[in-house]
Protein backbone atom coordinates (compact mmCIF):
# COMPACT_ATOMS: atom_id res chain seq x y z
CA UNK A 1 0.00 0.00 0.00
CA UNK A 2 1.59 3.30 -0.78
CA UNK A 3 -0.18 5.56 1.64
CA UNK A 4 -0.06 8.91 -0.45
CA UNK A 5 -1.30 7.52 -3.35
CA UNK A 6 -4.88 6.80 -0.99
CA UNK A 7 -5.13 10.25 0.17
CA UNK A 8 -8.55 11.51 -1.50
CA UNK A 9 -8.63 14.84 -0.37
CA UNK A 10 -6.19 17.42 2.22
CA UNK A 11 -8.52 19.89 4.37
CA UNK A 12 -6.89 23.01 5.31
CA UNK A 13 -8.27 25.53 7.88
CA UNK A 14 -10.74 23.95 10.35
CA UNK A 15 -11.13 25.83 12.65
CA UNK A 16 -11.41 22.96 15.71
CA UNK A 17 -7.92 21.67 14.15
CA UNK A 18 -5.93 24.66 14.47
CA UNK A 19 -2.30 24.71 12.46
CA UNK A 20 -2.98 21.75 11.23
CA UNK A 21 -4.76 20.16 7.98
CA UNK A 22 -7.09 17.00 7.65
CA UNK A 23 -5.74 14.40 5.68
CA UNK A 24 -8.32 12.17 4.26
CA UNK A 25 -7.68 8.20 3.40
CA UNK A 26 -11.29 6.45 2.74
CA UNK A 27 -13.37 8.17 5.02
CA UNK A 28 -10.77 8.90 7.77
CA UNK A 29 -9.79 12.45 8.58
CA UNK A 30 -6.29 12.17 10.08
CA UNK A 31 -5.45 16.10 11.72
CA UNK A 32 -1.38 16.10 10.64
CA UNK A 33 0.41 19.44 10.95
CA UNK A 34 0.67 21.09 7.76
CA UNK A 35 4.51 20.54 7.35
CA UNK A 36 4.77 16.87 8.82
CA UNK A 37 2.16 15.39 6.06
CA UNK A 38 5.39 13.79 3.85
CA UNK A 39 6.91 12.21 7.38
CA UNK A 40 3.11 10.90 8.57
CA UNK A 41 2.95 9.00 4.83
CA UNK A 42 6.15 7.70 5.41
CA UNK A 43 4.73 6.29 8.67
CA UNK A 44 1.79 5.47 7.83
CA UNK A 45 2.95 3.15 5.14
CA UNK A 46 5.57 1.71 7.15
CA UNK A 47 2.71 0.60 9.97
CA UNK A 48 0.31 -1.17 7.15
CA UNK A 49 3.07 -3.06 6.35
CA UNK A 50 4.05 -4.59 9.93
CA UNK A 51 0.33 -4.24 11.11
CA UNK A 52 -1.57 -7.86 11.54
CA UNK A 53 1.42 -9.72 11.10
CA UNK A 54 2.07 -12.90 12.66
CA UNK A 55 6.10 -12.65 13.52
CA UNK A 56 8.48 -15.11 13.95
CA UNK A 57 11.36 -14.76 16.15
CA UNK A 58 13.77 -13.79 13.69
CA UNK A 59 11.12 -11.83 11.61
CA UNK A 60 10.71 -10.09 14.95
CA UNK A 61 14.25 -8.61 15.71
CA UNK A 62 14.95 -7.87 11.94
CA UNK A 63 12.05 -5.30 11.96
CA UNK A 64 12.95 -3.96 15.47
CA UNK A 65 16.80 -3.92 14.34
CA UNK A 66 15.45 -2.25 10.73
CA UNK A 67 13.59 1.15 12.81
CA UNK A 68 16.30 1.10 15.99
CA UNK A 69 13.63 -0.32 18.45
CA UNK A 70 15.18 -2.66 21.05
CA UNK A 71 13.68 -6.03 20.70
CA UNK A 72 11.82 -7.41 23.87
CA UNK A 73 12.28 -11.14 25.20
CA UNK A 74 9.31 -13.10 24.24
CA UNK A 75 8.76 -13.54 28.23
CA UNK A 76 7.64 -10.32 28.69
CA UNK A 77 5.62 -10.33 25.48
CA UNK A 78 1.94 -11.29 25.96
CA UNK A 79 0.14 -8.69 28.00
CA UNK A 80 -3.06 -6.51 27.79
CA UNK A 81 -1.65 -4.38 25.28
CA UNK A 82 -0.50 -7.36 23.18
CA UNK A 83 -3.96 -8.96 23.35
CA UNK A 84 -6.16 -6.21 23.17
CA UNK A 85 -4.49 -3.01 21.56
CA UNK A 86 -5.71 -0.87 18.94
CA UNK A 87 -2.43 1.04 17.75
CA UNK A 88 -4.34 2.10 14.79
CA UNK A 89 -5.89 4.86 17.04
CA UNK A 90 -4.53 8.45 15.46
CA UNK A 91 -2.57 9.10 18.75
CA UNK A 92 -0.22 6.75 17.78
CA UNK A 93 0.48 8.34 14.31
CA UNK A 94 -0.70 12.02 13.95
CA UNK A 95 1.54 13.27 16.64
CA UNK A 96 5.32 12.17 15.52
CA UNK A 97 6.57 11.67 19.15
CA UNK A 98 4.02 8.62 19.50
CA UNK A 99 4.96 6.83 16.04
CA UNK A 100 7.88 4.95 17.28
CA UNK A 101 5.53 3.74 20.46
CA UNK A 102 3.27 2.69 18.09
CA UNK A 103 5.34 0.66 15.76
CA UNK A 104 7.25 -0.50 18.56
CA UNK A 105 4.07 -1.69 20.52
CA UNK A 106 2.53 -3.39 17.01
CA UNK A 107 5.63 -5.19 16.79
CA UNK A 108 5.55 -6.60 19.63
CA UNK A 109 1.59 -7.35 19.07
CA UNK A 110 3.22 -8.98 15.37
CA UNK A 111 5.21 -11.38 17.74
CA UNK A 112 2.63 -12.28 19.86
CA UNK A 113 0.35 -13.19 16.66
CA UNK A 114 3.51 -15.62 16.06
CA UNK A 115 3.88 -16.70 19.36
CA UNK A 116 0.26 -18.16 19.60
CA UNK A 117 0.48 -19.38 15.95
CA UNK A 118 3.80 -21.34 16.56
CA UNK A 119 2.00 -22.65 20.05
CA UNK A 120 -1.28 -22.64 20.07
CA UNK A 121 -1.92 -23.26 24.06
CA UNK A 122 0.43 -20.56 25.19
CA UNK A 123 -2.35 -18.47 26.54
CA UNK A 124 -3.27 -21.52 28.50
CA UNK A 125 -0.10 -22.63 30.07
CA UNK A 126 1.17 -19.09 30.77
CA UNK A 127 -2.09 -18.65 32.78
CA UNK A 128 -1.65 -21.89 34.97
CA UNK A 129 2.23 -21.07 35.44
CA UNK A 130 1.25 -17.53 36.68
CA UNK A 131 -1.20 -19.51 38.90
CA UNK A 132 1.84 -21.54 40.07
CA UNK A 133 4.18 -18.87 40.25
CA UNK A 134 1.44 -16.85 42.56
CA UNK A 135 0.82 -19.72 44.64
CA UNK A 136 4.35 -20.13 45.48
CA UNK A 137 4.52 -16.35 46.60
CA UNK A 138 1.48 -16.64 48.82
CA UNK A 139 3.15 -20.01 50.37
CA UNK A 140 6.22 -18.67 50.97
CA UNK A 141 4.55 -16.01 52.73
CA UNK A 142 2.54 -18.98 55.00
CA UNK A 143 5.71 -20.51 55.62
CA UNK A 144 7.18 -17.59 57.47
CA UNK A 145 4.20 -18.31 60.10
CA UNK A 146 4.88 -21.98 60.79
CA UNK A 147 6.75 -22.22 64.39
CA UNK A 148 10.37 -22.79 64.23
CA UNK A 149 9.96 -25.73 66.66
CA UNK A 150 6.45 -27.14 66.46
CA UNK A 151 7.00 -29.86 68.90
CA UNK A 152 7.56 -27.03 71.56
CA UNK A 153 4.45 -25.07 70.24
CA UNK A 154 2.68 -28.12 71.10
CA UNK A 155 4.33 -28.68 74.31
CA UNK A 156 3.68 -25.00 75.83
CA UNK A 157 -0.06 -25.56 74.78
CA UNK A 158 -0.38 -28.63 76.61
CA UNK A 159 0.77 -31.54 74.70
CA UNK A 160 -0.43 -33.46 71.98
CA UNK A 161 -2.81 -35.73 73.95
CA UNK A 162 -4.71 -31.85 75.37
CA UNK A 163 -5.01 -31.01 71.52
CA UNK A 164 -6.65 -33.89 70.75
CA UNK A 165 -8.84 -34.39 73.76
CA UNK A 166 -9.93 -30.88 72.82
CA UNK A 167 -10.51 -31.59 69.51
CA UNK A 168 -12.87 -34.66 69.99
CA UNK A 169 -14.45 -32.59 72.57
CA UNK A 170 -15.30 -30.01 69.94
CA UNK A 171 -15.81 -32.53 67.53
CA UNK A 172 -19.49 -33.29 70.08
CA UNK A 173 -20.77 -29.94 68.77
CA UNK A 174 -19.43 -29.54 65.48
CA UNK A 175 -19.72 -33.14 63.90
CA UNK A 176 -20.05 -32.73 59.98
CA UNK A 177 -17.24 -29.49 59.61
CA UNK A 178 -15.83 -29.98 55.87
CA UNK A 179 -16.29 -33.84 55.72
CA UNK A 180 -17.68 -33.34 52.11
CA UNK A 181 -13.51 -31.93 51.45
CA UNK A 182 -12.35 -34.84 53.78
CA UNK A 183 -10.74 -32.35 56.17
CA UNK A 184 -12.64 -32.34 59.50
CA UNK A 185 -9.88 -33.65 61.51
CA UNK A 186 -7.82 -30.99 59.99
CA UNK A 187 -10.51 -28.14 60.85
CA UNK A 188 -11.18 -29.33 64.20
CA UNK A 189 -7.05 -29.32 64.52
CA UNK A 190 -6.82 -25.40 63.38
CA UNK A 191 -9.75 -24.61 65.92
CA UNK A 192 -8.50 -26.56 68.76
CA UNK A 193 -4.87 -24.79 67.85
CA UNK A 194 -6.19 -21.66 68.04
CA UNK A 195 -8.40 -22.03 71.59
CA UNK A 196 -5.43 -23.49 73.23
CA UNK A 197 -2.80 -20.93 72.22
CA UNK A 198 -4.78 -18.21 73.35
CA UNK A 199 -5.36 -19.62 76.21
CA UNK A 200 -2.10 -20.80 77.21
CA UNK A 201 -0.80 -17.51 76.17
CA UNK A 202 -2.58 -15.72 79.15
CA UNK A 203 0.95 -17.44 81.58
CA UNK A 204 3.37 -16.26 78.97
CA UNK A 205 5.77 -13.26 79.14
CA UNK A 206 4.68 -10.40 77.00
CA UNK A 207 0.71 -11.35 77.22
CA UNK A 208 -1.40 -8.31 77.11
CA UNK A 209 -5.07 -8.93 77.81
CA UNK A 210 -7.23 -6.36 74.84
CA UNK A 211 -8.32 -3.85 76.73
CA UNK A 212 -11.20 -2.88 74.00
CA UNK A 213 -13.04 -4.37 71.94
CA UNK A 214 -11.00 -2.91 68.62
CA UNK A 215 -7.98 -4.30 70.45
CA UNK A 216 -6.66 -7.32 69.86
CA UNK A 217 -3.77 -7.59 72.99
CA UNK A 218 -1.21 -9.51 72.30
CA UNK A 219 -0.64 -13.53 72.50
CA UNK A 220 2.71 -14.80 72.37
CA UNK A 221 1.25 -18.62 71.38
CA UNK A 222 -1.04 -17.26 69.20
CA UNK A 223 -1.22 -19.50 65.87
CA UNK A 224 -0.82 -17.75 63.06
CA UNK A 225 -1.29 -20.66 60.48
CA UNK A 226 -4.71 -21.83 62.51
CA UNK A 227 -7.21 -21.11 59.85
CA UNK A 228 -4.95 -23.23 57.49
CA UNK A 229 -7.04 -26.88 57.43
CA UNK A 230 -7.32 -26.61 53.41
CA UNK A 231 -3.60 -26.40 53.00
CA UNK A 232 -2.03 -29.48 51.03
CA UNK A 233 1.64 -28.53 52.23
CA UNK A 234 2.74 -31.00 53.99
CA UNK A 235 4.89 -28.64 56.38
CA UNK A 236 1.85 -27.22 57.44
CA UNK A 237 1.70 -27.62 61.18
CA UNK A 238 -2.29 -28.77 61.09
CA UNK A 239 -0.74 -31.61 58.93
CA UNK A 240 2.06 -32.14 60.84
CA UNK A 241 -0.05 -32.30 64.16
CA UNK A 242 -2.79 -34.76 61.93
CA UNK A 243 0.20 -36.90 61.02
CA UNK A 244 1.16 -37.01 64.12
CA UNK A 245 -2.11 -38.51 64.94
CA UNK A 246 -2.75 -40.19 62.02
CA UNK A 247 -4.16 -44.13 63.93
CA UNK A 248 -6.68 -41.98 65.42
CA UNK A 249 -8.33 -39.28 63.25
CA UNK A 250 -11.81 -38.22 64.65
CA UNK A 251 -13.91 -39.02 61.39
CA UNK A 252 -17.04 -36.79 61.09
CA UNK A 253 -20.99 -37.77 61.20
CA UNK A 254 -21.86 -39.35 57.56
CA UNK A 255 -25.01 -39.49 58.35
CA UNK A 256 -28.29 -36.73 57.43
CA UNK A 257 -28.28 -33.38 59.36
CA UNK A 258 -31.57 -32.62 60.32
CA UNK A 259 -31.19 -30.16 62.86
CA UNK A 260 -29.54 -27.00 61.91
CA UNK A 261 -30.57 -24.44 64.58
CA UNK A 262 -28.52 -20.60 65.26
CA UNK A 263 -28.43 -18.24 67.62
CA UNK A 264 -30.29 -20.07 70.81
CA UNK A 265 -31.69 -22.89 69.60
CA UNK A 266 -28.28 -24.08 68.06
CA UNK A 267 -27.79 -25.88 71.56
CA UNK A 268 -30.88 -27.90 71.47
CA UNK A 269 -30.70 -28.88 67.43
CA UNK A 270 -26.92 -29.98 68.20
CA UNK A 271 -28.22 -32.40 71.31
CA UNK A 272 -30.77 -33.60 69.29
CA UNK A 273 -28.21 -34.52 66.12
CA UNK A 274 -26.19 -36.38 68.97
CA UNK A 275 -29.48 -38.59 70.30
CA UNK A 276 -30.11 -39.50 66.97
CA UNK A 277 -26.79 -40.18 65.56
CA UNK A 278 -25.27 -41.78 69.02
CA UNK A 279 -28.43 -42.82 70.90
CA UNK A 280 -27.78 -39.88 73.49
CA UNK A 281 -29.74 -38.69 75.88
Amino acid sequence: MNFKDSIERIEIGRKDYPGKVLVWVHGTGWPIKENDQDAFCIHMDDWYSICGRALSRPEYEQACQTRNIEPSPDDTIGKYGDCYGDFGMDHYHTNPENRSFGIRATLNQGRWFGMKTENPNIVEERREAEIARVEMVRLEALRKTYPVDLQAWIDAVGGLERIYTDALSMHGNNSTQLREEGQHFEWLIGHTCLHLGMESSKGCEGYQEPKSFSDDGVYPLLPEWWSGWREADPEHPINRIAGMMADRRIEPYAGEVKYMGYGEDAGDDVRQNLKEWLGCE
